[in-house]
């Protein structure tokens, strides 16, 4: 539960993005508070992405302000870069270089110490099943690979916020299993969890709070028994999904493509 007088880690206001005469987001309010994963959900072009990138510092927004730890994301892009750990949908990761020289050159550009860096870098690659891989060259690795490689990269500075756009794309049982738990623990000591997914059930199991967002708007925010209900009430978190995102005929699509396969 979050004590009363506590600021937000993340803090979005009146917050706008176009690409060309595209708009990615319009007049975005969210604030994000510390000690939580909170899940993004959206259908494909609502805007997740760009929402993240600009939390990350990634990139600046057209209108509005966007605030890391107090910090301003356009004036101080540097300092929120070095204190977010940031996993982009598409990781882009030199891919001439082993595994764990990528992982020593990110533990170099933020400073940190050599024995810490190979103590965290060895926690993770055993929590992740790397240790195999990382002599390898990241490009000659599978894509569940190269994912396990960028969110150890993410988290090896010890971030206090950590931005995931869809991270368990490619990832085994096992590790999926141990990420979750790692995100979780994460959460218990304080840090900022920011997470987009496109499974539902992972979003309801692991968030405590949530928002959907639908082309460029945030339709619905709140905490997650707030989509769901609880005891009789309960239902699922996809009904609410569908319902916000205006996804109402469903039924009838699956029985048209029946009738075209007839």
């Amino acid at each position: 539960m979050l004590m009363q007088g506590t600021s937000p880690t993340v803090a979005l206001s009146a917050v706008s993005k176009s690409y060309g005469d595209v708009t990615a987001l319009n007049n975005v309010d969210l604030e994000i508070f510390p000690g939580h994963i909170f899940g993004v959900l959206g259908p494909n072009g609502s805007g997740k992405s760009t929402m993240l990138k600009l939390i990350s510092s990634v990139i600046q927004p057209d209108h509005g302000k966007v605030r890391v730890l107090g910090r301003d994301c356009s004036d101080e892009y540097v300092w929120v870069r070095h204190h977010v750990g940031f996993v982009p949908e598409n990781s882009v990761i030199y891919e001439s270089l082993s595994a764990t020289e990528y992982l020593s050159l990110v533990s170099s550009v933020y400073g940190i110490e050599t024995r810490t860096s190979r103590e965290r870098i060895s926690a993770l690659s055993d929590a992740l099943a790397t240790s195999d891989i990382m002599d390898e060259l990241v490009g000659s690795l599978s894509f569940g690979n190269r994912q396990k490689i960028s969110i150890i990269a993410a988290l090896v500075h010890d971030p206090e916020v950590i931005i995931l756009d869809e991270p368990t794309k490619g990832l085994d049982p096992r590790s999926f299993r141990i990420f979750k738990d790692v995100l979780s623990m994460l959460a218990k000591r304080g840090k900022t969890i920011v997470f987009s997914t496109h499974v539902l059930e992972i979003a309801e199991e692991l968030c405590e709070r949530l928002c959907i967002m639908y082309r460029g708007e945030i339709r619905a925010s709140g905490l997650v028994s707030d989509f769901v209900g609880t005891g009789k009430d309960r239902r699922r978190l996809e009904e609410t999904f569908f319902r916000i995102t205006g996804e109402t005929s469903l039924e009838s699509l699956t029985r048209g493509v029946g009738r075209a396969f007839a």
